[in-house]
């Protein structure tokens, strides 16, 4: 009989616990609504009122599930923190599975490595940017409960396409790519996006196209994109539509290079070098080793950089007009890619770490320590009352 009790377990367990209590007490804060602007209050106005039909919302995952688990809590803001609280720990869950898949035993090392991508912020330069999350983005943000909700379908997605790719016969790799990437769609389609082009982009690069099975494949995922995709955009935008997304005033799309994101940044070059300064560094220290790779771990981090890429341009191109200009809404998918692009490049560098000199090292660690310093920071000001800006 195995044991579950022995010090593995325990320390995995203790872990989890402290992750759920420190979202359990953020989600709660977050609903006090003082000195703290968060879009949980918000998102938890509009349940009730989409589910009466009043309003219209294009990715109500997180709305159903608190809808629903309000029926077992009898209280809409405790079921609000359970529901944030649980997709928050799916992240952690979906990001402690992916070191497990790469890095054999050292069972400390990855619950360290998940910690560090749990808080690891951007190299925030004050005197560039006015916050952390405006302006220079980051790969934690806190804030904004849809974000958190489609994180843990984001990087399932990447994985699973990745694999799909490498092993097109396998059918449950296919079908759980196509399940997890409609459930991102309706938890928040800033991923699919930005996800779509990366995608047909990466195939193209790899010349996997001739391949009919991965053609089908990609087919299938562009088809069901633009199926539930234009679904959103009608319900978001369509001046026809009676019940206004979000209850609010009726938006539109423009093409305004740079205009909101300028607005909160001096430089935005530099705000994108320092917001991914740790996979930036890390790439270019080890880019031999990295693009001469068919490790799979590699071509996850690969694909991730053609969707940072791809982030860069949907935020710098994309606004909408009027009351939603500055929210910076296109930004959502390049905070979302530098999410992902962290998880790749610490894995990437654990298991090239044993191999990579001590100088390169050096000065790795060193710009993760300050990257980690900068996100506890970023968490304990927004844990102690200060804003997620």
């Amino acid at each position: 009989m195995p044991n579950f009790f022995n010090n593995k377990h325990i320390l995995i367990g203790m872990t989890y616990l402290l992750i759920f209590f420190v979202s359990i007490y953020l989600v709660a804060h977050q609903l006090t609504g003082l000195n703290y602007p968060s879009d949980t209050i918000a998102h938890l106005s509009f349940v009730n009122s989409y589910f009466d039909n009043r309003i219209y919302i294009p990715h109500p995952l997180w709305h159903y599930c608190v809808h629903m688990t309000t029926n077992l809590t009898l209280d809409d803001k405790t079921a609000a923190v359970l529901v944030t609280s649980l997709f928050i720990l799916f992240w952690a869950y979906t990001v402690h599975a992916m070191l497990n898949f790469f890095i054999e035993g050292k069972y400390f090392i990855k619950l360290l490595l998940l910690l560090v991508l749990l808080v690891i912020g951007p190299l925030f330069i004050p005197y560039l940017s006015t916050n952390i999350y405006l302006g220079t983005g980051s790969p934690n943000i806190w804030h904004n409960v849809t974000l958190l909700t489609v994180k843990p379908f984001a990087l399932l997605t990447v994985f699973f396409t990745i694999s799909t790719l490498n092993n097109p016969d396998k059918l449950k790799y296919y079908l759980m790519t196509i399940t997890i990437f409609i459930a991102s769609m309706y938890a928040k389609p800033s991923f699919a996006i930005m996800f779509i082009p990366a995608i047909i982009i990466y195939v193209l690069l790899q010349k996997k196209y001739y391949d009919k099975r991965i053609f089908t494949f990609i087919i299938t995922l562009v088809f069901t994109f633009l199926i539930i995709s234009i679904t959103q955009f009608l319900g978001t935008y369509s001046s026809e539509n009676k019940i206004l997304a979000f209850g609010r005033e009726s938006s539109h799309i423009i093409i305004d290079f740079f205009g909101p994101w300028a607005h909160y940044t001096s430089s935005i070059f530099i705000s994108i070098i320092t917001a991914m300064f740790f996979p930036f560094i890390f790439m270019i220290l080890n880019y031999h080793k990295l693009f001469n790779s068919k490790s799979l771990h590699t071509e996850l981090l690969v694909f991730s950089w053609i969707m940072f890429i791809i982030s860069i341009l949907i935020f710098s191109i994309f606004a909408e007009e009027g009351i939603r200009y500055y929210h910076l809404n296109f930004g959502w998918s390049y905070n979302l890619a530098l999410s992902i692009l962290y998880v790749f490049s610490l894995i990437s560098y654990f298991i090239l770490y044993s191999e990579t000199p001590t100088l390169k090292k050096s000065i790795l660690n060193i710009i993760l320590l300050i990257q980690i310093s900068i996100g506890l920071y970023y968490l304990y000001n927004i844990l102690q009352g200060g804003t997620y800006y």
